[in-house]
């Protein structure tokens, strides 16, 4: 259940939502992860049929006719319910750079939660000048999805990565479970060019 049911959130301002999550009492649910999407709707204020007709222009009524599209726009929202702590494990596999120069790797999943956090990639050179490709913050790769697949495109004609090494950083957040974290480095010089 979530309240209130239903909002009015003026331009840059933003709303508390309470959920409550009832424990199933059929089952034993220690260690289990529950996940669901709460959709946030916008709804477009309907004029009164007097005032559309004030501003429609003077038409012939037998021969044209006037639609005026409203968009609605629709969020959705991730919901994750855990009950004790799920375990999980993580790693990264696949590492390589493709034909046109991009950074290919995945992130796999194992156990009975799911992964948020941060992922930074980075080039070092040899020279030892580090150079971020690619950060972003809430990363996820849900359950019951074993792996997710990243492509970082190439930097351009600035930076050559066959030279160096490239290093994949993977940080849990505290709201992730905060207990994760993997490294890995790539040297693109032992990859086949794929």
């Amino acid at each position: 259940r979530y309240s209130p049911r239903r909002v009015v959130i003026p331009a840059g301002g933003s709303q508390t939502v309470r959920l409550l999550v009832r424990r199933p009492r059929d089952r034993d649910v220690d260690g289990m992860e529950f996940r669901a999407h709460l959709s946030v709707c916008s709804i477009p204020t309907v004029p009164r049929l007097a005032e559309v007709e004030e501003q429609l222009p003077e038409i012939d009524k037998e021969t044209q006719f006037i639609a005026r599209p409203v968009a609605s726009v629709e969020t959705l929202v991730p919901v994750i319910v855990r009950f004790g702590r799920p375990e999980a494990e993580m790693n990264v596999s696949g590492a390589g750079i493709d034909a046109d120069g991009a950074v290919t790797f995945r992130i796999n999943r194992t156990g009975g939660r799911s992964l948020y956090g941060n992922l930074t990639v980075t080039h070092h050179d040899p020279m030892g000048n580090e150079t971020q490709l690619y950060y972003g913050r809430g990363i996820a790769v849900y359950t019951p999805n074993p792996s997710r697949r990243f492509t970082i495109p190439s930097p351009g004609s600035d930076l050559d990565l066959r030279y160096g090494r490239i290093v994949v950083d993977y940080q849990e957040t505290a709201d992730g479970g905060g207990d994760l974290h993997t490294r890995v480095e790539i040297d693109p010089a032992q990859l086949s060019r794929r």
